[in-house]
């Protein structure tokens, strides 16, 4: 859950963004979650009917996080006990269970963008690199971003990812991070906040990105952990 919930928006007046759409066809579980600049995915297999047909519905992101700390709590060294999902239809709610709780939640009504076709296919560039060199590159660049609207720019080539941003009062800050490039040369500008979140929930060592373009979004896996996708849209830079 806290892969995906960071990415729900706290808008209140966009309540459909406010929630995680479940997914559940079979075996098969999708946790999706966008504010309109990013969206997180994660698919999970769970104990289900493979021949199920699919179902979808909108939790509150508030009630899967406190679902999520449930189920990290009752899991330790010496136990694992999983979550059970059940669909209340006549009053429009949800009921996750665990061996001594319910917590029950009303589901959100609304449409979720059809978030399948935002997700860019065949990408032009796609790198892979250390997530913790480029973390730590992002908060250098995320202090000079601070007075450009948190803007920073990704600027890669064969040689890696040159992270850059800009301070009127300071200049430039620009820091290397090794990479594994394949395809075209490109550059991307992002907001760092997006970035720092996505990079602090990360598990893998090496991160995968993807590109099509300055105009496209960033879709960014981790090596290890195809399950979990994440997606940033780029920033519109003047030049």
């Amino acid at each position: 859950a806290n892969q995906v919930v960071f990415s729900a928006s706290s808008d209140e007046n966009r309540p459909v963004l406010n929630g995680v759409l479940v997914i559940l066809k079979g075996s098969r579980l999708k946790l999706v979650a966008t504010d309109g600049y990013r969206l997180s995915l994660k698919e999970l297999e769970v104990e289900g009917d493979k021949n199920k047909e699919e179902v979808r519905f909108l939790v509150p992101s508030r009630a899967l996080s406190e679902a999520g700390k449930i189920t990290q709590e009752k899991t330790g060294a010496n136990k694992t006990e999983g979550v059970g999902i059940a669909l209340l239809p006549e009053g429009n709610q949800a009921v996750f269970f665990w061996e001594d709780i319910e917590l029950t939640t009303r589901l959100i009504d609304g449409q979720f963008p059809e978030f399948e076709k935002i997700i860019p296919k065949e990408p032009t560039t796609t790198l892979i690199f250390d997530k913790n060199e480029m973390l730590r590159a992002v908060k250098s660049a995320a202090v000079f971003a601070r007075d450009s609207s948190n803007i920073i720019n990704l600027k890669i080539t064969k040689a890696g990812i040159g992270v850059f941003a800009n301070a009127a009062q300071v200049g430039e800050n620009n820091i290397s991070v090794a990479a594994e490039v394949k395809g075209e040369d490109n550059e991307i500008a992002f907001n760092s906040r997006f970035l720092l979140d996505y990079l602090n929930c990360a598990t893998s060592e090496r991160i995968i990105m993807e590109s099509k373009g300055p105009l496209s979004p960033g879709v960014f896996y981790q090596e290890k952990d195809k399950s979990f996708l994440h997606l940033v849209m780029p920033v519109r830079v003047q030049t």
